[in-house]
């Protein structure tokens, strides 16, 4: 993926400056360790398809389903161990998916992750969303839970009302379906968590640590420009995080996933 620049909540323009990942690198990281690797595009994001408004991981979590489902029913892969790789959205969706369907999750033996985050401390008591909207002469009108929440509804109620999204009980755009620690206590496999923590639009040094206290099972690595080998990473924007496993951080990352029973 190129650069670009990413939205700081669904719907809105892009504003966040993203440096350039390179899953296909990953992959191959994986696929020359012996790994099967199943990537799928994930609804609603970057520039794929548009037909549904994008839900951050709130709608999105029945791709993420879904994908077990072709794994859990594929002659080969059904009899594999499977390591999941919950990045940022697409993790809030796998988290999701697994909280609400855990026998859909019964071969995932472990997790790495990175960028994950609470919509709380990454937007609402993050000081530079603060600083951002009130040099724009704005007065940061969503600026607890309760106001978010009802803004966040307004939006799903138009979009139902539209059409572009069906009704459904599990689905509810709102600040808690928007932060990973209402799902990771749910995750009972060991999770690789290494995430940058200066970059400071996701407000990683706050969220971080309250995350992996959520998961009951985390090895947690930070890391950065000023962190030692093999942690450190030439720049500090989150898209460090993306990039970190196929590059600087795939010997931490196969050693965990050998660990494991991979």
């Amino acid at each position: 993926m190129v650069e670009l620049r990413m939205p700081v909540l669904p719907g809105l323009p892009g504003t966040m400056k993203q440096e350039a990942i390179d899953y296909v690198k990953l992959h191959k990281v994986l696929h020359d360790d012996g790994f099967h690797v199943l990537a799928f595009d994930m609804r609603n994001h970057g520039d794929s398809e548009r037909r549904l408004p994008s839900g951050w991981g709130v709608v999105e979590y029945m791709d993420a389903a879904g994908a077990l489902d072709y794994v859990n029913a594929h002659p080969v892969l059904s009899r594999c161990k499977v390591a999941l790789f919950p990045f940022c959205v697409a993790g809030q969706a796998m988290l999701k998916a697994n909280a609400l369907h855990p026998e859909k999750f019964k071969n995932v033996v472990a997790m790495v992750a990175t960028n994950l985050f609470t919509l709380k401390n990454m937007y609402l008591e993050n000081p530079a969303f603060h600083t951002f909207f009130m040099s724009g002469g704005g007065s940061f009108q969503y600026i607890n839970e309760e106001t978010l929440d009802s803004a966040l509804r307004a939006k799903h109620a138009q979009y139902i009302a539209a059409g572009t999204i069906q009704e459904d009980p599990n689905i509810d755009l709102c600040v808690k379906q928007l932060c990973a620690t209402t799902y990771a206590s749910k995750v009972k496999v060991p999770v690789l968590y290494c995430t940058p923590l200066e970059d400071f639009v996701p407000n990683q040094r706050v969220d971080a640590p309250e995350i992996l206290k959520s998961f009951p099972n985390c090895e947690f690595h930070a890391i950065g420009t000023s962190a030692p080998p093999p942690f450190r990473t030439s720049t500090n924007n989150r898209s460090q995080g993306y990039n970190f496993f196929q590059n600087e951080g795939s010997e931490v990352m196969l050693d965990f996933l050998h660990r494991n029973g991979l």
